[in-house]
C-alpha cells in the first residue's frame, strides 16, 4: 500500500511541473491534498512554491519526521492549510505554526468553539476558509465570524454523469472576484481580475 501511495505522488508531482498544468493556473495558486507520500517525495523541491498550496488531511500522521520535513520544506516558502478542522487537537497544534490558512468545517465543528476559534486564528494572521458552506446560513455565520474565504455547495454544486455542465464565464468570474475581495486585494490584482471578464 505504502508503495502504491509514493507512485501516485510520484504521477501527482510529475503532472505539477508539466508547463500546461502550470500556464493554466493563470496566477492563480492550486489547492493540493498532500499525502505523507506526496511531501516526501525529493520530486516536490521542481515545484514552484508560489504556485501550489498543500493542504494537510485532518488524518495525516504528525510525527517528528512529518513536522520536520514540513519546517524544511515551509522554510522552502512552500505553503500549507491545515484542513477539515473540528476541533482543537494535537494535530491542529503541531501543524499551526506552519500553516498560512486554516479550513474549518463550520457544519460539524462545535458552535461554541467556532466564535473563540476564528478569534485567535484571526489574530495570529492566519486565513480562515469556511469549509461545508452548504447554506445562506452558514455563509452568514461564517462571514460574521470573520472567515476570508468560503467552501461549499451554497456557491455551486457539482454536475456529474454524461450531461456536465460548466459554470458560465460570468458567473465564474464573479466567484473570483468575491474571493479576491475576502482579502485585501492590491488594484492591479482588482484590474487584473476584471480585465479577465470585463
Amino acid at each position: 500500500a505504502q508503495a502504491l501511495e509514493q507512485l501516485r505522488a510520484r504521477s501527482l508531482l510529475r503532472t505539477l511541473v508539466r508547463p500546461d498544468v502550470r500556464a493554466a493556473l493563470t496566477g492563480h495558486p492550486a489547492y493540493v491534498d498532500a499525502s505523507r507520500a506526496l511531501l516526501f517525495d525529493e520530486a516536490i523541491k521542481a515545484l514552484p512554491p508560489e504556485r501550489f498550496i498543500f493542504e494537510l488531511p485532518a488524518g495525516i500522521q504528525t510525527d517528528e519526521e512529518l513536522i520536520a520535513r514540513i519546517v524544511m520544506l515551509h522554510g522552502r516558502r512552500f505553503r500549507f492549510v491545515i484542513d477539515e478542522v473540528t476541533q482543537v487537537d494535537d494535530r491542529f497544534a503541531r501543524l499551526l505554526p506552519y500553516a498560512e490558512m486554516v479550513k474549518i468545517d463550520v457544519r460539524r465543528a462545535p458552535a461554541a468553539l467556532l466564535p473563540k476559534l476564528s478569534s485567535v486564528l484571526k489574530s495570529a494572521g492566519k486565513i480562515l476558509i469556511a469549509l461545508g458552506t452548504e447554506s445562506h446560513a452558514d455563509f452568514e455565520t461564517a462571514f460574521e465570524l470573520g472567515f476570508d474565504r468560503f467552501q461549499g455547495y451554497f456557491f455551486a454544486r457539482p454536475h456529474g454523469g454524461g450531461s456536465t455542465r460548466r459554470v458560465s464565464a460570468p458567473r465564474h468570474a464573479l466567484l473570483n472576484l468575491l474571493q479576491l475581495l475576502a482579502g485585501e486585494p492590491t488594484v492591479a490584482q482588482l484590474e487584473a481580475e476584471l480585465k479577465l471578464n470585463p
